[in-house]
């Protein structure tokens, strides 16, 4: 992974894209709609369960896998926990601008009009989608958003943080369930 120096934090300017915890065990991977939406342990999955989609948007992962003890984050990081993004987010002159500094320019990835994109910090954030974890709700276990937002975890599997296509600001999001399935970004320790 490439790394970037925001402030006093060194963050991985890509998406995470392991696919065992750090005690070499696989994390399920999980193509069914139902599987992912029903399983109550660490999965990932491709954005349209397409590989082609991971050099570029990293995996998909739900909070048991943010969150399982054997650690998702490569050794010396961790998961960028909501003070993280606090921090970046306060760094970069608060919610209502931050993302345009992160967001990569232009829109080979982001739909139009990728509203203050900028990406000055070297972030490159990368609009990959979620999937729909709720069962039972029409579009279980769909994928959405790939090119208008990016949505990634926080270290406790909580909350989400949010970026999209037409502004510039990050939204902290308290909307999710523990099958969602997000990116991941790491810091270093």
């Amino acid at each position: 992974y490439d790394t970037i120096v925001i402030g006093t934090q060194v963050w991985l300017a890509q998406n995470l894209k392991v696919t065992h915890y750090n005690n070499g065990e696989a994390i399920d991977s999980l193509d069914d709609n139902t599987q992912w939406c029903n399983t109550i342990t660490g999965a990932f999955c491709d954005f349209d369960n397409d590989p082609d989609n991971t050099p570029i948007y990293g995996h998909l992962y739900n909070s048991y896998a943010v969150t399982d003890a054997r650690g998702l984050a490569p050794t010396g990081w961790h998961i960028a926990t909501q003070n993280d993004w606090e921090t970046l987010i306060a760094y970069l002159g608060g919610e209502e601008v931050a993302g345009g500094y992160i967001k990569e320019e232009g829109t080979d990835h982001w739909t139009t009009p990728n509203t203050g994109a900028g990406n000055s910090s070297g972030f490159t954030a990368v609009p990959g989608g979620y999937r729909f974890g709720r069962y039972g709700i029409p579009g279980y276990g769909q994928f959405i958003n790939l090119g208008k937002y990016a949505y990634w975890w926080n270290g406790t599997g909580d909350q989400s943080i949010e970026l999209g296509y037409k502004a510039a600001s990050i939204l902290l999001n308290d909307d999710i369930r523990l099958t969602d399935g997000f990116s991941v970004r790491c810091v270093k320790n």
